[in-house]
């Protein structure tokens, strides 16, 4: 990542989820903090929230992945890229889990990058750690999210979507 940004400074490393949570042994046993620390060294700018993020809950994921790393309070944190999701809501209040959009400015080109996880998530975690937030119609609040970053003067909007295939076929 660092060579190809040597090459062309206007870049932007972005994932689609699934970062931590679907580790190998060695990092999982660690709370996937190797996997933090190698992702921040290599300066991933942005993430989908996938659903092996949830694997441990929301508040896991907002409060020790996402939180300031300390070697006491929080050891196994400290991811310093934004993960994004703008169909994951408060079942609360309707705002956002996590930011549904991130902006990079690259060479004068406003990015937006919307996010998206699958609507499936509820079947894919553990529904107590996820009971807090609720997952909404990615079609809708991606294109919501989308026509809210243009008309904020967004060059560009990229769509970072988790979702998995129906099928293992690669004919379908």
């Amino acid at each position: 990542v660092q060579e190809l940004r040597a090459e062309n400074p206007h870049t932007v490393f972005a994932a689609a989820g699934d970062l931590i949570g679907a580790s190998t042994f060695e990092s999982f046993i660690q709370q996937d903090k190797p996997t933090i620390d190698a992702l921040n060294a290599a300066g991933l700018d942005v993430s989908a929230v996938g659903n092996h993020e949830l694997d441990g809950g929301y508040h896991d994921l907002v409060d020790r992945v996402l939180g300031d790393f300390d070697p006491e309070a929080n050891p196994y944190g400290g991811a310093e890229w934004e993960y994004v999701a703008a169909n994951l809501t408060m079942r609360a209040t309707g705002d956002d889990a996590v930011p549904a959009s991130y902006i990079s400015s690259q060479g004068g080109v406003e990015i937006g990058f919307v996010g998206a996880v699958t609507e499936d998530l509820p079947f894919l975690v553990s529904p107590s750690g996820i009971e807090d937030v609720e997952v909404t119609d990615i079609v809708e609040a991606a294109n919501a999210e989308a026509d809210a970053l243009r008309a904020e003067g967004v060059d560009v909007v990229v769509l970072l979507v988790h979702e998995g295939a129906t099928s293992s076929d690669c004919a379908n």
